[in-house]
């Protein structure tokens, strides 16, 4: 199963993508065991309702950040261990920290403004209350512990922790930098519909055979390249989005594949999805003989 999938898109805000995905609920079940064993169904739907928003907290703390510093945000994920924030790459290592971190500060707040809340008010009287300080405090505590752990999930996506231990061994020498670099809209390269990508040599894959050749037409939004990739080329959205921004920074990219028939059909399929939506991108088949 791709990654198309596994996530359904809920709602655009601002012009970003959000995403939620179908294991979102998994912690409010493990959290509310005791409220189904006692038959009060409510109480699930109150920790998923405070899950949910802790979950928002913290990828809104990664937007923010974003955002404050001036950096693009392609778009927001939310899964039951925190979600995943699509963005550019920051121009300073500060900006890549400070980013990388936010949503764990977000959390952080939400956890002393509940503290102080408890501390002002008294402890909840009410199964919603309870729920909500227990999302608050407890799955709060252990969702920063998580994302602390320099670790990627078996969809390979990384947590903050990760993301944090690749500046620090960028910063040693030690490894590329964590986020891609999207040029600004100006600075991208686009081609003319008749380019040939195969003339480019800087352009060509090591041992590209045969593939398609995927145009940046200045019109095509970001996200509809991204979703043809999913879906035509069953690519993970972390691969598509790099692929995406590979094609939007250097005017095309040659994707290999295994024959002219699955290359020509990934062109055909590709092609048409995007015209079907009103946009000009061009993909074709193409192979090192032509």
């Amino acid at each position: 199963m791709n990654d198309a999938h596994k996530k359904i898109q809920i709602a655009t805000i601002c012009g970003v993508p959000i995403y939620t995905y179908w294991s979102v609920p998994v912690l409010p079940i493990i959290a509310s065991i005791d409220g189904f064993s006692h038959g009060r169904f409510s109480v699930f739907l109150f920790y998923l309702l405070g899950i949910t928003f802790l979950i928002a907290v913290h990828e809104l703390g990664h937007v923010f950040a974003s955002v404050l510093l001036g950096h693009k945000v392609l778009g927001v994920a939310f899964s039951f261990n925190g979600g995943l924030c699509y963005h550019s790459k920051p121009s300073r290592l500060r900006d890549s920290f400070v980013i990388c971190i936010s949503g764990i500060l977000a959390q952080l707040l939400l956890f002393v403004a509940t503290l102080l809340f408890i501390s002002r008010f008294g402890e909840p009287t009410t199964s919603f209350g309870n729920a909500l300080a227990g999302s608050f405090l407890v799955a709060n505590f252990l969702m920063i512990v998580l994302n602390l752990i320099p670790s990627r999930g078996k969809n390979g996506i990384p947590s903050d922790g990760y993301r944090m231990w690749q500046i620090i061994k960028y910063r040693l020498g030690k490894a590329p930098h964590p986020f891609p670099y999207v040029a600004p809209s100006k600075e991208a390269v686009i081609f003319s519909e008749d380019t040939a990508l195969l003339t480019k040599q800087h352009l060509i894959p090591e041992g590209f055979k045969v593939g398609v050749e995927i145009l940046n037409d200045g019109v095509t939004p970001m996200e509809v390249v991204v979703e043809c990739l999913i879906n035509y080329l069953c690519m993970k959205r972390e691969w598509a989005i790099e692929l995406m921004i590979k094609i939007h920074n250097n005017g095309g990219a040659l994707v290999s594949l295994p024959t002219n028939e699955s290359a020509e059909a990934v062109a055909r399929a590709i092609s048409e999805a995007a015209r079907q939506r009103g946009y000009p991108l061009t993909c074709r088949a193409v192979s090192i003989s032509d």
